[in-house]
């Protein structure tokens, strides 16, 4: 039997994280399930953006979230190999899409992956880079598309902590102000993620 989608919930802060996303790759091949769904525990989804992951006929398609470590930015980025560091500015302002988007790189925290890609770019991580960014740079390089989808998750460790939030929306603030020059569109900007909800 075939399972078309394997959900699997994983904790960010495991001692051994990238073990455990190791067996899950594993669990999925047994089952021979078409796609893995990433879920990090503190990342809280819908029933519609989950209905929107499924229907995407992407092999990578993640819904954005509040990156915890780049406030002001959403989990989703750039690699620079010389610097070894994430680059998030060209996804400044990726919560504006409207379809499905081509990235470079997007965090697992709720992503649909096709199963197969595992076999092609095996679970890694070294020092200062997780398994997540590993993983899409193999993609890259075997020019697998990777796609943010315009859904968004709550990330806890920032929607629901009231100083957490306050430090992303000024973060936000701030890169916008860097980029544009303009403090009035800037401004704008934030006022989009102080509304009620995302």
């Amino acid at each position: 039997m075939q399972v078309e989608l394997l959900v699997v919930k994983t904790q960010p802060d495991e001692t051994d994280l990238l073990a455990a996303q190791r067996a899950i790759v594993a669990s999925a091949a047994r089952q021979h399930a078409r796609h893995l769904l990433w879920h990090e525990v503190s990342r809280r989804p819908s029933a519609t953006v989950l209905e929107y992951l499924i229907a995407c006929d992407q092999p990578v398609a993640g819904a954005l979230y509040k990156d915890t470590y780049q406030q002001g930015y959403y989990c989703v980025w750039e690699f620079d190999a010389v610097s070894g560091r994430h680059q998030h500015m060209p996804y400044l302002r990726i919560n504006t899409i409207r379809r499905p988007t081509r990235v470079d790189a997007i965090g697992f925290g709720f992503t649909k992956v096709r199963t197969d890609l595992f076999e092609a770019v095996p679970l890694r991580a070294t020092p200062g880079c997780a398994s997540d960014t590993h993983f899409c740079l193999g993609l890259r390089e075997r020019d697998v598309p990777i796609h943010a989808c315009p859904v968004f998750v709550k990330n806890v460790k920032i929607d629901d902590e009231a100083a957490a939030l306050r430090t992303w929306r000024r973060r936000l603030l701030l890169a916008n102000t860097s980029t544009s020059g303009r403090m009035g569109r800037a401004y704008e900007l934030a006022l989009e993620f102080w509304r009620p909800g995302y």
